[in-house]
């Protein structure tokens, strides 16, 4: 009964935390990862390259994906330049989370060329 149903939703999400993980991997190189293991978000800290954090945050939601910042949940900014998210994904299927981190991969690079 109650375990074999948490046994499942650890698999389930721990099977999405891989997907995002993955595909931070894929789109954003150099990402680091942190809070695997804290529950049903992850921090990710997007290399200073991605920046400036409003430009990126205004180009992700133009494409339509929303995004919440480190900042948002009462810390400070990153000091060093990179750029710090709240990423959650316990609500999103592994594929789903792979479109969207390459929608938001895809948001950033049209931005980036035409800002030049």
């Amino acid at each position: 009964g109650y375990d074999r149903q948490l046994r499942r939703c650890q698999r389930a999400y721990r099977d999405r935390r891989d997907a995002m993980v993955a595909a931070l991997d894929e789109h954003f190189p150099g990402t680091a990862v942190s809070g695997i293991a804290a529950g049903l978000h992850i921090i990710a800290r997007l290399p200073p390259r991605y920046g400036p954090e409003d430009v990126f945050l205004e180009r992700a939601a133009g494409a339509g994906i929303a995004l919440r910042p480190l900042r948002d949940c009462g810390t400070a900014g990153a000091e060093d330049g990179t750029l710090p998210l709240v990423l959650g994904y316990a609500h999103l299927a592994p594929g789903d989370i792979a479109r969207g981190v390459a929608a938001l991969a895809e948001a950033w690079r049209t931005g980036r060329a035409g800002s030049g």
